[in-house]
């Protein structure tokens, strides 16, 4: 299998990603609150890193698109608790990579799968409206206001 990781070393621009049978959303600097959607348009299937890190709780942050995507349906999950000394943990990042090779080849052995997860993917990016930008400015509120009221602000 090639595997291609691009960084700002080797700059690949997002439109060239599509001749990727399979792409990652691993969490970074590239504009993270967009790149997901660009990417599920590719009609690709793609490994999302659902992240926790240990210094600080990401979850607290939610993107547009998590309101309206469903793991298994839009995307293949791969948990991880990250703290910053990621690139020093070689075993971490073995067993995600030979999660990530599992889950390839059942999805190689499954191309109705495959084709359903990216089908489905691409079909719900493609067809947001406002009506989805109301209710995720809503979440959003009640979220926040829960949060601010929780942590005392």
């Amino acid at each position: 299998m090639n595997i291609k990781l691009i960084n700002n070393l080797n700059y690949e621009p997002v439109y060239n990603f599509s001749s990727y049978k399979y792409l990652l959303d691993l969490p970074g600097n590239y504009e993270w609150s967009n790149r997901l959607p660009r990417i599920l348009l590719m009609k690709r299937v793609c490994f999302k890193f659902t992240n926790t890190l240990k210094e600080y709780n990401e979850k607290n942050i939610i993107q547009f698109i998590d309101l309206f995507l469903r793991k298994k349906k839009h995307y293949i999950n791969i948990n991880s608790v990250l703290s910053e000394k990621i690139d020093n943990n070689i075993p971490i990042i073995k067993k995600k990579i030979k999660l990530i090779n599992k889950k390839i080849i059942e999805l190689n052995n499954n191309p109705k799968k495959y084709k359903k997860i990216s089908s489905d993917s691409f079909d719900l990016v493609n067809n947001i409206n406002n009506e989805h930008l109301y209710i995720y400015l809503y979440r959003s509120i009640i979220h926040n206001y829960n949060f601010f009221n929780k942590n005392n602000f």
